[in-house]
């Protein structure tokens, strides 16, 4: 009965918003800043930034060959590097673009006195002053070495590691200390990263480490790092077995197939198509026909109009409701007690949610949210009175809103992480008949699941969809 997207520039959970909308709320918010830099170190210019200490070169890279010839033709110039301003909040993708900048030039070369400026601002041209770099740090380019980096990062677990995040080894040994950026798992069993790094035998290069070798560095990431944002799996939700729990599915749109299962583990076991994705459509879910059982649908929001199938690819109902133009975003729910799921659309706007009990009447009209803030509306049975009603999650702010009738705040919690691009996907994942909060995070894949309507831990957590 749950239904979430995000399809070219639209989002919804039964509902959807623009991408756009989204966009802006995030620029609102820092991504994943999940503590106030100390800049005391770098902001500062003149002898203390020059005086921050360098990594040297380490005296062997095990498993790597040292480059043999000349350097990388690139031009470097002397410290102090110039200042590269305030801390920048990065997303990975870009940070992984930052760091292969110095390896499009064939790799620069190593020196704990020498600053490389690019594009992306002035920086050591050491392992501390390279990953700097990808990060955007702020501050004077030389004043980062592995001894502070923590103070713009923190430790993470090793299975967490994603592209940007960094492997960082400082024990007070000048020989030892290192650090490298990861940029993904060699090996399924995710053992062997694969890392840009800045060495000192080989300039700038991309390799494999050993899992032995990697074992000896502690997995950080950035204050700032933020998560990539993908158009393409809209997540949905909803009990496709009538076992009376909800799992997740995803819609997607550039090949109109959805991807369902009956559990929350292992592959998609329903795969069918049905809508058309290029075509703009958003996907919905609901129990159309009184069988226990929920199906899937589609609006499009060119013709105002759902497409509705009780099985898997016939199409069973198709009426006009809301008005795509304006915005409108898909939701539905049983919105009367009467065991059937109908639609309705919540129009941004002017934050008013339009429902209807059958297919083209409207019956339910009223203000909640607030459309301009970035809201997604959501629908689900908050407190098991088995009548559907609606709420909000707000990017923003990671909040969501939600109503046990038409305009009352029951309920209001932070859960996920908005600025992160979480799309929210509620459901009944335990089988107590209350729908609670769950997000599906595109930069991870990673779907984190929530058995109550409060703010709190994650009760599930998982990977889906691409």
């Amino acid at each position: 009965m749950h239904s979430y997207a995000q399809r070219s520039g639209w989002l919804a959970r039964r509902s959807l918003v623009p991408i756009a909308v989204l966009a802006a709320a995030m620029a609102l918010t820092p991504a994943t800043a999940s503590a106030t830099p100390d800049t005391s170190a770098v902001d500062a210019a003149g002898p203390a930034a020059a005086s921050v200490p360098g990594d040297p070169p380490l005296p062997e890279y095990p498993g790597l060959t040292p480059k043999v010839g000349t350097s990388a033709a690139v031009s470097t110039t002397p410290l102090p590097c110039a200042d590269n301003g305030s801390d920048k909040t990065m997303r990975r993708a870009e940070a992984i673009t930052r760091a292969r900048s110095w390896l499009s030039v064939g790799g620069v070369p190593y020196s704990q006195s020498r600053c490389y400026e690019n594009r992306y601002g002035d920086y050591r041209t050491d392992c501390s002053g390279f990953v700097a770099m990808a990060w955007g740090l702020g501050g004077i380019g030389n004043g980062f070495w592995t001894g502070n980096l923590d103070t713009r990062s923190h430790p993470i677990a090793r299975s967490d590691l994603q592209p940007g995040d960094a492997l960082l080894r400082h024990t007070g040994n000048t020989s030892e200390n290192h650090v490298a950026l990861f940029v993904k798992w060699g090996n399924s069993a995710r053992t062997t990263p694969v890392v840009i790094e800045q060495t000192g035998s080989s300039g700038t290069i991309e390799r494999t480490w050993t899992s032995s070798y990697a074992g000896l560095y502690t997995p950080v990431r950035y204050d700032k790092i933020a998560e990539d944002v993908s158009s393409e799996d809209i997540p949905v939700s909803g009990d496709w077995n009538k076992d009376g729990i909800d799992t997740i599915g995803v819609f997607r749109p550039s090949t109109s197939t959805w991807y369902l299962r009956n559990t929350n583990s292992g592959d998609a076991t329903i795969i069918f198509k049905f809508g058309h994705g290029p075509s703009g459509d958003i996907p919905v879910v609901g129990d159309w026909n009184k069988d226990n059982i929920d199906t899937v649908g589609v609006f499009r929001p060119s013709e105002s109009t759902f497409y509705l199938t009780d099985g898997t690819t016939s199409l069973d109902h198709q009426f006009i409701f809301g008005h795509g133009p304006s915005g409108d975003i898909p939701v539905a729910g049983d919105w009367n007690k009467d065991n059937i799921d109908t639609v309705g659309v919540f129009r941004p706007g002017n934050s008013t949610f339009y429902l209807t009990d059958g297919t083209t009447s409207l019956d339910h009209q009223f203000i909640f949210g607030h459309g301009p803030s970035g809201d997604i509306p959501v629908a689900g049975d908050w407190n098991k009175d088995y009548i559907d009603t609606v709420g909000v999650f707000r990017p923003g702010n990671s909040t969501w809103y939600l109503t046990d009738g038409t305009t009352s705040l029951d309920y209001q919690f932070i859960y996920g992480h908005g600025p992160s691009g979480d799309i929210p996907v509620p459901g009944d994942w335990n089988k107590d008949d209350i729908d609670t909060p769950g997000v599906r995070r595109p930069g991870n894949n990673t779907v984190y699941l929530r058995n109550a309507n409060s703010a709190g831990g994650v009760d599930e957590q998982f990977i889906y969809g691409i």
